[in-house]
């Protein structure tokens, strides 16, 4: 297996036919904050027919707001939401014939994970209460330390994700969305930064200085975002 794996999250209502070409990892919404069962067997027919890699892509059950406002739950709660959420893409998956690789959690659900301790461990209860061989994809972090100590414990490994088309700050964590250049604003900014990740471990932030990602196993790009689709259309094509 290569070193950089190409994700994005899919089935989720976009052209999902756009980006899948050129992804190595699809991660397909479970139907809870987007998508549904017809959804899940067209994203993962088209998953197939390019050969890419799949993975479950949970999320609060909020389609009013798509997942991207965090829902106070339980821990049992919450891992039984996210476990049945992985059971109902594999049971779309074994359909299909296709096999299920990892998790990647969803919006508020994925931002969540990264500030509680509590919530990464309901999170890793409900994967390693489904299969301990599926891999758990989490953004870089201050806390990786930590997260990896947990997650080992209940048996799983971790993919450390990095974003190719969004800013990031000096500490390390995502630019928020709620300034201008939270998100690359040319096909080129990405393009440049996928190859410095894949070539350098490295990604420049705001400020100019250097973060190193060297540990990172997936990159991500935003299937929903114009320029990201035609960012990875002029890297594949260079490459």
């Amino acid at each position: 297996m290569k070193k950089w794996l190409l994700n994005a999250d899919v089935g989720e209502g976009c052209d999902d036919s756009l980006i899948m070409p050129y992804l190595d990892c699809a991660n397909i919404c479970c139907g809870a904050h987007a998508g549904g069962e017809a959804v899940m067997q067209e994203t993962l027919a088209l998953a197939k027919m390019h050969g890419v890699m799949v993975g479950a892509h949970p999320g609060y059950a909020d389609r009013d707001n798509f997942g991207r406002i965090s829902v106070p739950m339980t821990f049992d709660a919450l891992t039984q939401s996210v476990r049945e959420q992985i059971l109902a893409l594999m049971e779309a998956a074994k359909a299909q014939q296709i096999p299920v690789y990892y998790v990647k959690p969803h919006g508020a659900m994925n931002h969540d994970m990264l500030q509680s301790e509590a919530i990464f461990s309901a999170i890793c209860a409900a994967v390693a209460g489904v299969s301990e061989r599926l891999a758990l994809m989490v953004p870089t972090n201050a806390h990786s330390e930590q997260q990896e100590k947990i997650a080992a414990e209940y048996g799983l490994t971790i993919w450390w994700e990095v974003f190719a088309d969004r800013a990031y700050e000096p500490s390390g964590l995502l630019r928020p969305r709620k300034y201008a250049d939270a998100m690359h604003d040319s096909a080129d900014k990405i393009v440049t930064q996928i190859e410095r990740i894949m070539a350098e471990g490295k990604i420049r932030a705001v400020d100019g200085s250097d973060l190193e990602v060297s540990e990172g196993r997936t990159i991500c790009v935003h299937g929903d975002h114009a320029l990201s689709v035609e960012a990875v259309r002029q890297w594949a094509a260079r490459h």
